[in-house]
């Protein structure tokens, strides 16, 4: 309400006075607001950075009291003021940029000769994904190895049950069918260096790790995220040509395996698709964000 608005802006002018920033930088939520307008009242340049292509009502009232507006999408760009938006991407991980395909075959000793997908539901799993892509396993094994990050989702057994599933599968297929709960930061940039394609929930984390890295996907999104803000990270990539869309409500065991199967197929597809990443695709998205807050502090 508008007193606790109040409130917050003077314990922010306070909070503000004690440490005396240069620059104020924010990446949303309704208690950035009181902080961006304080700074705005004492001189304070404030650096917004828009991390979801669906604007938030946090940063679009602070982006009145910006200095400048970072986006990580260059959908948001519109939603803002013209002379105060820079496209800087979303920065992610450098770490993420030195994996290598040939490293990942080798590390979690897959087939060579066969393609990767990596599937996941996000560091806490999906239920729903693991159960219909456990339908389907036997099936795409034919024609990838398959690195799935199931998580432990709560309430379920996924995991353990999963586990089971595969050792009974052929020693062959076994052998191409990579489970895990959860994937440390140095295995996964050379899991993202060597997926083919990628099957997974649409968090921006997610997404914008296939963007920069430049991997087809199909994107099934979190139904009850906050403002269907899943959906729409999804197809600001399908948009670009550069992912497909499942809705949660549509999927089934039989039309996943009849969109992965023809990527699969289709290498001149997926590397259409891979190309259309390159306009958003930003490698040096912390340096730009870095240059822009250290530009908002000279001004």
């Amino acid at each position: 309400d508008l007193f606790r608005i109040l409130k917050g802006i003077v314990d922010s002018y306070f909070i503000l006075r004690r440490f005396k920033p240069q620059v104020v930088f924010s990446t949303g939520g309704f208690v950035s607001v009181p902080v961006s307008i304080a700074a705005r009242i004492m001189g304070i340049p404030v650096v917004i950075h828009e991390q979801t292509s669906s604007i938030g009502l946090a940063n679009k009232i602070a982006s009145y009291f910006a200095s400048k507006i970072a986006t990580s999408f260059t959908s948001s760009i519109p939603f803002f003021p013209s002379h105060k938006v820079v496209h800087t991407g979303q920065p992610i991980r450098k770490e993420l940029f030195t994996g290598s395909k040939e490293e990942c075959y080798k590390l979690f000793k897959l087939n060579i000769k066969l393609p990767i997908i990596y599937v996941t539901g996000g560091s806490q799993g999906s239920h729903k994904i693991n159960t219909t892509v456990r339908e389907i396993v036997s099936d795409l094994l034919k024609y990838c190895n398959i690195i799935h990050q199931c998580g432990r989702t709560q309430g379920h057994n996924d995991f353990e049950e999963l586990q089971n599933f595969r050792m009974k599968l052929p020693k062959n297929l076994q052998n191409r069918y990579l489970l895990k709960d959860f994937i440390q930061s140095d295995e996964l940039k050379h899991i993202l260096s060597g997926s083919a394609l990628l099957i997974g929930r649409a968090g921006a984390g997610t997404v914008n790790e296939a963007l920069a890295l430049r991997i087809p996907s199909i994107f099934i999104p979190l139904p009850f995220a906050t403002r269907n803000e899943q959906y729409h990270n999804a197809k600001i990539l399908k948009d670009l040509g550069g992912a497909e869309i499942i809705e949660e409500k549509d999927l089934e065991p039989d039309l996943l395996k009849e969109r992965i199967i023809s990527l699969l197929l289709d290498t001149q597809r997926r590397e259409k698709m891979a190309k259309s990443l390159e306009s958003d695709s930003k490698e040096n998205a912390t340096e730009l964000l870095i240059q822009l807050i250290l530009e908002a502090r000279k001004s």
